[in-house]
């Protein structure tokens, strides 16, 4: 009896596990279609890469000019010469470009030199001029109003020793002499002379009026001449360095970008032309890129395809078509290279695509795809 309601037991259980194993089965397919429901979309990212290699040199051309007598002689002399290297090296192939780069003009401070004939020349004076303390105020002012500087205010130390004395700080010693007329101006202030740069005679001239016109100013403020000593007086000359030369010389930087099998022959043109060849670099052309990213878009969209079909057999649907793609350029550190990315002409560089990039590099180009699917 108790093996009879064991054996029906098992049965049962037999008949009930592939029972719940179909209805999970079926909550799958349930799960699916409601996931692929009408207008459902997937969008994945494509990727697509190759590496290119070079098909042009960049020429880093340079040269110093001999030193000119004259600025703007040197600066035609310079023009003339980038004329020269243009010419000669667009003979060669039509798709050779010339790009100025650095152009200098500089001085030149070597050889014998000599200084330059229209030297000019700026004078600067000290003037000492005796007042008394009341009068002070309304001088400077005076003096300000005409454009005049100072130097300095002086106090005579006799006077000085007096004020002490009178204010108690100093006891009398009988060591200070009787009171003289000087005291009666006891300051002395110093007042700046100086002309803008001119020729000699010019300068003079103008120091000179400077000079009768502070004279009248201070007749006018009770200051005889007896008041007034000249303490210093220079003539500079106005230049720069030891001794300034008058010549001039350039430096001029040409980039010359031309096709790779040109490369010979452009680099005879420029030495004929007497140009220092400082570097030659090999690049990649804009048209080399173009050609990329059009093979590289759409390998990236195939790509993308190839991954949305994947995602879509899993649900068991299929892709119907595409409704948006957007090309991206790359972002965030690259772990192989370490750096980032150059995004540029719509492809992602692994090195720089411009004048100093390698032998040869990577390119990429990732597209975003958005595809409709449906069972």
């Amino acid at each position: 009896m108790q093996a009879a309601a064991f054996a029906a037991i098992l049965a049962i259980a037999a008949v009930a596990v592939p029972m719940l194993t179909a209805g999970k089965v079926g909550l799958q397919e349930a799960s699916a279609q409601a996931s692929v429901a009408a207008g459902s979309t997937i969008k994945v990212t494509g990727d697509a890469s190759m590496s290119i290699t070079p098909d042009q040199v960049m020429f880093s051309v340079s040269r110093q000019s001999q030193p000119q007598p004259d600025a703007i002689q040197a600066l035609a002399e310079q023009e003339e010469y980038i004329a020269q290297i243009t010419e000669a090296v667009t003979a060669v192939s039509e798709d050779t470009t010339v790009t100025v780069g650095q152009k200098y003009l500089n001085p030149f401070y070597s050889g014998p030199g000599q200084y330059p004939s229209d030297v000019t020349f700026s004078i600067y004076s000290t003037i000492a001029v005796h007042t008394s303390v009341d009068s002070l105020s309304p001088l400077v002012s005076k003096l300000v109003e005409e454009g005049y500087g100072f130097e300095s205010v002086y106090l005579d130390p006799i006077y000085s020793a007096r004020l002490l004395e009178a204010s108690g700080v100093m006891q009398p010693d009988g060591t200070l002499p009787p009171e003289t007329e000087s005291e009666q101006k006891p300051l002395i202030i110093g007042v700046n002379l100086s002309t803008q740069p001119a020729k000699l005679k010019e300068t003079l001239d103008e120091y000179v009026g400077k000079y009768k016109k502070l004279v009248g100013i201070l007749k006018e403020a009770g200051i005889s001449e007896s008041d007034i000593q000249q303490t210093n007086f220079y003539v500079n000359p106005q230049y720069y360095g030891y001794p300034q030369y008058s010549s001039y010389q350039t430096y001029t930087q040409i980039l010359v970008k031309t096709s790779a099998e040109n490369l010979e022959a452009v680099k005879d043109a420029i030495q004929k032309e007497n140009g220092n060849i400082d570097n030659i670099t090999t690049t990649i052309s804009d048209a080399q890129i173009e050609q990329a990213r059009k093979e590289l878009t759409q390998n990236a969209i195939s790509n993308a395809e190839s991954r949305a079909s994947e995602i879509a057999e899993s649900l068991g649907a299929h892709v119907r078509s595409i409704k948006s793609i957007e090309i991206v350029g790359q972002s965030g550190y690259n772990p192989y290279y370490g750096s980032y990315p150059i995004y540029y002409r719509g492809v992602n560089f692994m090195q720089s695509p411009g004048f100093y990039n390698p032998g040869f590099t990577d390119v990429s180009v990732s597209a975003v795809v958005e595809f409709e699917i449906s069972r």
